[in-house]
């Protein structure tokens, strides 16, 4: 099904003017890097610390500390994400265009064996 759908005239151009931008080669700007440091960090944030909360709230026989504390840091890593996509800006759109289709052509355009 995919195949048939890539085969597709608009599809394959997309795909081939898209992926010869080379933006693998270009150097990534320190606010480009400190934006994508902290999308990565909002997700430990997101996901770990909720988990120390519950371990928290089990070790002090406290629920309010793990409720509270648990969806406060879960909101932050909102905040935080929402702080790197604003340093990204246009470049993170772009870089997520480029390797897409780039891995879309390695995957159903180019033969091996």
């Amino acid at each position: 099904m995919f195949r048939t759908f890539f085969k597709s005239k608009k599809i394959r151009n997309w795909i081939e003017s898209v992926s010869d931008k080379g933006l693998d080669r270009s150097k990534l700007t320190t606010r480009i890097k400190i934006g994508l440091l902290l999308i990565a960090l909002s997700f430990v944030i997101g996901w770990g610390g909720p988990a120390v909360m519950a371990v928290i709230a089990v070790w002090t026989k406290s629920l309010k500390t793990g409720l509270i504390g648990g969806s406060a840091l879960y909101i932050f890593s909102w905040v935080v994400w929402g702080a790197g996509m604003l340093l990204t800006g246009k470049a993170n759109y772009d870089f997520g265009r480029y390797f897409l289709a780039k891995y879309l052509k390695k995957k159903f355009f180019t033969r091996t064996g």
